[in-house]
């Protein structure tokens, strides 16, 4: 049962690296998660939220505990 396991975790890890070394964006989600959480006035009403409620407050939880923003996913992947 561990080898299962652990050959299923090694094949995702793996196709993992593949898809995100070939991606022209690796990390838009997230960029897009952190404009979510970091843009001033009324989510729904102001700017557009393609998620429900509970995880618009993680995310703007977890972006209102950063003090600066950090770089763009694609601004960082490009400038390794």
């Amino acid at each position: 049962m561990i080898r299962i396991l652990t050959a299923a975790l090694v094949i995702h890890a793996v196709s993992f690296v593949i898809s995100a070394a070939q991606s022209a964006r690796p990390a838009g989600d997230f960029d897009r998660y952190y404009e979510i959480g970091s843009t001033p006035g009324r989510p729904y009403v102001d700017y557009q939220v393609e998620h429900p409620i509970g995880t618009l407050l993680i995310f703007k939880s977890l972006a209102r505990r950063r003090t600066d923003a950090p770089p763009s996913a694609w601004e960082w992947w490009h400038s390794t």
